[in-house]
């Protein structure tokens, strides 16, 4: 059978075209290697099957040239500065900008909820001595060009939905950033929050650290991807705190908190004059709890580790288990202790240290 000419040739000016149409739309410029990646991939699949399917007829060479031709309308529509250069967590192009918001406003009741699923950027939340709220908002923006830029801070909408529900003043930050330009910016923030109200917090953040200080909370949401959570004087009666690739650390209090990292430390103080129980996970970090011992306070701790060692430094213990990778042990009269502390502590990979 003869070979179909001009299959190849066809496939290639499909690829530049619909390629060229494609990448210009999704201005994906930061995640270049990827999408190199994936037209190899996908195209050595591609090949595979039409050479099981296609009966002698040379499918396989026009999906080569159709791969080669998407492969030249990506790279021209990033342009070769934006493949070879770098730069800060949002992407890899050349020009920038930004522009700063402010919202403030009154709080005078006794409870504050905050709330925030923010993009590429750090929160921090403090408090002060006004029956005030501020927030102070950075957005960085890059891109291709300074037009190009431009064009993208002004797709970024943020907005601020400020209600009383049942006596307590809700402030919910609403960031609205198209899915696709999420790689080119980055949100930061500053909270100031009243310091005698009961502040609720449920923050979420990605490529940033989330700071809390100088805070009475009542339920305390944090959650961060690939950044660090840490802790300023704050008490609530529940905190939950997840990171991925960062530490957690800090002056806390809490009744229960539980807190969970990979690829990081955990590093916390515990002042020891309320009750409360902590369960702290980890995964490639190690753990230390730094802890205040009194007469009237007791522990219960339970501290487990797979590839490392597990130390105690408090006097006044019963040991159940003390092994090298594990310690299980309670104060004596435990029960009847005024501040009761439960401590359980596990890593995969590390040291775990209560002291």
């Amino acid at each position: 059978m003869s070979k179909p000419k001009g299959l190849g040739f066809g496939g290639f000016l499909i690829g530049i075209g619909a390629g060229w149409l494609i990448f210009r739309y999704m201005n994906l410029t930061a995640d270049i290697v990827a999408w190199l990646l994936v037209i190899a991939g996908g195209a050595i699949i591609a090949s595979s099957i039409l050479s099981y399917l296609s009966r002698g007829i040379p499918l396989t060479g026009m999906v080569s040239w159709l791969a080669v031709g998407m492969i030249i309308a990506l790279l021209t529509t990033s342009g070769p500065a934006q493949f070879f250069s770098t730069d800060w967590g949002v992407g890899v192009y050349p020009y920038s900008t930004e522009a700063s918001m402010n919202f403030p406003g009154a709080a005078t009741e006794s409870t504050v909820l905050f709330s925030v699923e923010n993009v590429n950027g750090q929160i921090e939340v403090d408090t002060w001595d006004r029956d005030e709220y501020n927030i102070d908002v950075t957005v960085k923006v890059k891109g291709t060009t300074e037009e190009d830029a431009q064009d993208a801070l002004e797709e970024v909408d943020i907005t601020i939905d400020d209600r009383v529900t049942a006596g307590r003043r809700e402030l919910i930050l609403t960031i609205s950033v198209p899915r696709l330009m999420w790689s080119k910016i980055s949100v930061s923030m500053v909270v100031t929050l009243p310091v005698d109200a009961t502040i609720d917090l449920d923050l979420i953040t990605t490529n940033g650290n989330i700071e809390t200080s100088n805070i009475v909370g009542g339920d305390l949401s944090l959650q961060s991807t690939n950044g660090e959570v840490a802790f300023d004087h704050v008490y609530a009666p529940k905190i939950t705190c997840l990171t991925t690739n960062g530490r957690i650390r800090g002056h806390v209090e809490a009744g229960t908190l539980t807190a969970t990292t990979t690829n990081g430390q955990i590093d916390l103080t515990l002042p020891s004059t309320r009750s409360g129980s902590y369960t702290l996970s980890n995964t490639n970090g190690g753990i230390e709890v730094n802890v205040d011992p009194s007469e009237n306070t007791g522990f219960d701790i339970d501290l487990r580790t797979t590839i490392g060692e597990t130390t105690v430094d408090i006097e006044g213990l019963t040991y159940d288990t003390d092994t090298a990778k594990h310690k299980s042990a309670q104060s004596t009269g435990y029960a009847s202790k005024t501040v009761q502390i439960e401590v359980d502590a596990s890593t995969t990979n590390g040291s775990v240290t209560v002291d």
